[in-house]
């Protein structure tokens, strides 16, 4: 959503990150693997194409810390998969909501 997206920029570079916009899997694999620098990813769980955020999270493995984000059910199966893997972001979200979850996150 356009009101999600923005206050994603909006906090990321407030935050002194800068970023790319990728909407599957593949090619944000081949941006972390390529982008010297990166400080983070933060991704929906649901993405265009069959993979999920969940198969990025599995692929990323901790080299970097990743964010998901979502407007699915507690309950979803696809939702209690990708909590297990990272932190978890409901939408809709605000700037403000995003900045205290990055930073609760970073902090512990």
């Amino acid at each position: 959503a356009p009101g999600v997206r923005g206050a994603m920029w909006e906090v990321l570079s407030e935050q002194v990150h800068s970023g790319s916009e990728t909407a599957v899997v593949v090619e944000a694999l081949a941006y972390v693997e390529t982008v010297p620098d990166i400080s983070l990813v933060l991704s929906d769980i649901k993405l265009e194409g069959v993979a999920t955020g969940v198969d990025l999270a599995r692929n990323v493995n901790g080299s970097l810390p990743l964010f998901l984000m979502t407007s699915l059910p507690e309950d979803d199966p696809l939702y209690v998969r990708a909590a297990a893997l990272a932190p978890v972001l409901r939408k809709p979200f605000v700037a403000k909501d995003l900045a205290s979850f990055l930073n609760a996150e970073d902090s512990e």
